[in-house]
């Protein structure tokens, strides 16, 4: 004669939220346009060459010393 646990059947169900506002895409975002308009590196190709420094004066040895 215990008392049956009757099945809680009057639980309030939980609606899904059909009316949550939609995130709409985003497709009015102002696009990236590609930089075609850079202004270019040209290669410098006038550039002053460096000379090998060939006159440079030669170190001569100190043969000519004064012996301690």
């Amino acid at each position: 004669q215990q008392k049956p646990q009757e099945p809680q059947t009057q639980q309030k169900p939980q609606e899904p939220q059909t009316q949550q506002k939609p995130q709409e895409p985003q497709t009015q975002q102002k696009p990236q346009e590609p930089q075609t308009q850079q202004k270019p590196q040209e290669p410098q190709t006038q550039q002053k060459p460096q000379e090998p420094q060939t006159q440079q004066k030669p170190q001569e040895p100190q043969t000519q010393q004064k012996p301690q």
